[in-house]
């Protein structure tokens, strides 16, 4: 029965058809073995450039287990070993009762060449320690990127929004610092989230709230209650809870709605984030949508000439691949400023993850290449830092003309 596909073997013996014994056993689990096969230190160095699964090691003419260990560790590889061991020789390497003095999840040491059936199970179980072991750096990865654009998301959002843990405050984002009063971020760390609670009743009702939800309950995930800024004033809110990390770390997350009375206000003020974009400021697609069709009915019925330009950044996926989300984030948002800044009498938007649009007015043909080329010119030139390191990038345009639909001949 085939546990894996691939297994990417490498042996290092002075006897190579030992290796291809292990490589004929080892077919009955695996579709496809690859064996790669040395035994001196130079060759060693080199096939280490690659990447494996399993290294077995019997011996070699210029170094020993040790030596290999060393060398695998000096280069941060994660590569299971396996020490297989002739003769009289395995006693020195096996404990009391004639097992392996190590056995983990990235090396056993060791055992006897000829127990083939303990070197089959060893290495098969080698392999799919290593496997979990890739798979859960490859969902940490994840993890730290999504946790990355929550955070940007959080920082960003019109919605007041805290971490705590254990019922402290350990972040807080500019909407729920403004709501209570704080002054800045630091004035609101280690505050107990009850303090802001007021009455004793509900200070009581809460922590049963928060225990509840600590323990893994999700059946209530909103509480309502009268809460206190820090002035002493106090409002009716509305209190959600959440699961998130913060550094890698699990935490919980808080938001805040204030039950406000004026509701026209409420709605003006949501309808306004509707349409804009939370990471760069600028209007969304839904705000796109909104100008574009103002625009088009006058521009169509003769009223004014409009002409829209679409700004494609060019190499995102390098970007990403560097810098992770966050360098993808801080590139977007930069280009924003930038167009914002550039097309001061004309609408941007952000119409995709990497791509904008510009909605101008009363524009010639010359105008509108010279402002693309200005457009190109500018961000081109900018040097984009994320996090001590820079990038930049470019980006790709297309014009399309918005002119009076012309009357048909009667």
């Amino acid at each position: 029965m085939r546990i894996q596909s691939t297994l990417n073997l490498l042996v290092i013996n002075d006897d190579q058809l030992y290796a291809e014994r292990l490589v004929h056993l080892l077919s009955d689990y695996y579709d496809s073995v690859n064996l790669g096969f040395l035994d001196d230190k130079e060759e060693l160095l080199k096939v280490l450039r690659q990447s494996w699964d399993v290294l077995v090691f019997v011996s070699a003419y210029d170094m020993s287990f040790t030596d290999v260990v060393g060398i695998i560790q000096e280069q941060s590889i994660d590569l299971p070993m396996i020490y297989l061991m002739k003769g009289e020789a395995i006693s020195t390497a096996c404990n009391d009762e004639g097992l392996p003095a190590v056995m983990s999840g990235t090396m056993v040491k060791a055992l006897k060449a000829d127990q083939e059936m303990a070197i089959v199970m060893a290495i098969c179980l080698q392999h799919d320690s290593l496997r979990s072991r890739r798979e859960l750096k490859k969902l940490r990865h994840v993890l730290s990127e999504a946790e990355q654009r929550a955070n940007v998301l959080i920082k960003n959002s019109k919605s007041a929004v805290a971490y705590i843990d254990e019922g402290i405050h350990i972040f807080a984002n500019d909407p729920y610092l403004q709501l209570f009063g704080f002054r800045s971020m630091n004035d609101v760390i280690g505050v107990p989230v009850i303090d802001l609670i007021s009455g004793g009743d509900s200070v009581k009702d809460f922590k049963q709230f928060l225990r509840q939800f600590d323990k893994g309950s999700r059946d209530e995930v909103e509480f309502n209650f009268e809460s206190v800024r820090t002035d002493g004033s106090t409002f009716e809110a509305k209190l959600q809870l959440a699961s998130a990390t913060l550094d890698g770390e699990p935490v919980t997350q808080i938001i805040i709605q204030q039950n406000a009375s004026n509701s026209a206000e409420v709605a003006k003020r949501l309808a306004e984030a509707e349409r804009k974009d939370n990471l760069t400021g600028v209007n969304n697609r839904h705000g796109f949508e909104e100008q574009m069709a103002i625009v088009h009915q006058q521009a169509t019925q003769g009223v004014l000439t409009a002409a829209l330009l679409y700004v494609q950044l060019d190499n995102i996926g390098k970007i990403r691949s560097s810098l992770g989300l966050q360098g993808v984030d801080t590139t977007v948002k930069q280009v924003a400023y930038a167009l914002d800044e550039l097309v001061s009498d004309g609408h941007v938007s952000r119409f995709s993850d990497t791509a904008f649009m510009i909605l101008v007015k009363n524009k010639t043909t010359s105008e509108l290449e010279e402002l693309a080329e200005n457009i190109g010119s500018r961000i081109s030139e900018m040097l984009i830092e994320v996090d001590k390191r820079t990038t930049s990038t470019t980006v790709s345009i297309a014009i399309v003309k918005i002119e009076k639909i012309p009357q048909s001949p009667l």
